[in-house]
């Protein structure tokens, strides 16, 4: 990869449009889970989480599943939409799950049960169908990370991770069973933050480790793990004069040194990271009224440089990326109209696996 990364300046014909999800007022925090023959959106407006299916036929009408925040989605092994949302039912922000059938949607459950408000929550789905979820939670009367999970198929146990003391939680399983989960301390403005990781393996939290430079504010980090229990990071970082998207890999306390995969960004969202077919990552960036990514294989040293995405007629906000079995990247993002007024838009990037021609002996 060249030293010096440019903006792409033509839309990238790998990256093709789709419907248009939704418009509405305040619309935010979308999330995606990807199944066999559709897409599962889920998102925010005002104070409400709704859902939407993206599929050949185009977008299903959006259906509101409950008040709430925040979202996030995941698909189990059965199919079921599960998500995991934040609200305040009982004088507090608490977290929530509930569960889509195909048919209709079960009542949320409070899982966090905690003195403080509880946000920005994950949920994960191990190999064998057991739930997790990783959230941000003020209990202690500062922002500190808190794990929990299913047991007896209805009753949640959680607790702080030791020492996690940040905010905006990134967690993932291995292959293993590990559970490996990065956080960011400090605020959002990016200022004295730093990117954290630690390693729950056979019940026990590793002490937390340092992944960002420790020289720059960094935050918004995100996580991918491959089927070789290799873990890849990516997050925002300010430098004195710009800021980039820095990628970092590695196995438990023996992380590379972080290395810039963007150009000079203005302010905005995070990245986002995802991995297909165990072989490909997939990196996703706001930059101002465009949407970049980038990609790398696995078997290769470098990433690829940044794609042009989307470009848009409005500022783009907060997005979200999923990638399917067949190698396929989706991703949504709320493009900014006038006021609060938005679109939810929809993209797909076709699979990075190069078609293979196979012709018959004579």
């Amino acid at each position: 990869m060249p030293s010096t990364l440019s903006h792409p300046v033509a839309l990238s014909a790998s990256w093709q449009r789709g419907p248009n999800v939704t418009r509405g007022g305040r619309l935010a925090c979308p999330a995606l889970a990807v199944a066999a023959d559709r897409v599962h959106v889920v998102w925010q407006a005002g104070n409400a989480i709704f859902h939407s299916q993206v599929n050949a036929d185009g977008c299903t009408a959006a259906q509101r599943i409950c008040g709430g925040a925040q979202p996030h989605a995941q698909i189990g092994p059965d199919g079921a939409l599960h998500v995991l949302f934040s609200n305040d039912f009982s004088g507090r922000f608490e977290i929530y799950h509930c569960v889509w059938n195909g048919r209709y949607w079960d009542l949320p459950l409070n899982i966090s049960l905690t003195p403080g408000p509880s946000w920005r929550a994950q949920l994960l789905i191990d190999a064998a169908g057991g739930e997790h979820a990783v959230w941000e939670d003020h209990s202690p009367g500062y922002a500190t990370i808190y794990y929990g999970r299913r047991w007896q198929g209805w009753r949640w146990q959680a607790g702080a991770v030791p020492h996690a003391a940040g905010r905006r939680p990134s967690a993932l399983f291995d292959a293993q069973g590990r559970l490996h989960l990065a956080y960011q301390t400090g605020e959002d403005t990016l200022q004295r933050s730093d990117i954290y990781y630690t390693l729950l393996d056979q019940g026990q939290w590793a002490s937390p480790q340092l992944i960002s430079s420790g020289e720059h504010p960094a935050a918004g980090v995100r996580l991918a793990v491959d089927g070789q229990g290799r873990v890849h990071a990516v997050w925002r970082e300010k430098q004195p004069q710009q800021q980039l998207i820095l990628y970092a890999s590695g196995l438990p306390r023996q992380w590379e040194y972080p290395r810039a995969i963007s150009p000079e960004l203005t302010a905005g969202a995070g990245p986002l990271l995802a991995l297909g077919q165990d072989r490909f990552l997939h990196s996703l960036w706001p930059q101002a009224t465009a949407l970049e990514s980038a990609h790398r294989d696995l078997q290769q040293p470098d990433w690829q440089p940044p794609e042009l995405a989307a470009a848009e007629s409005g500022q783009i906000g907060e997005l979200a990326l999923a990638v399917d079995a067949g190698g396929r990247a989706h991703a949504v993002w709320v493009r900014r109209l006038d006021g609060e007024e938005g679109e939810l838009c929809y993209g797909v990037r076709e699979s990075v696996l190069p078609h293979r021609v196979f012709l018959p002996w004579l």
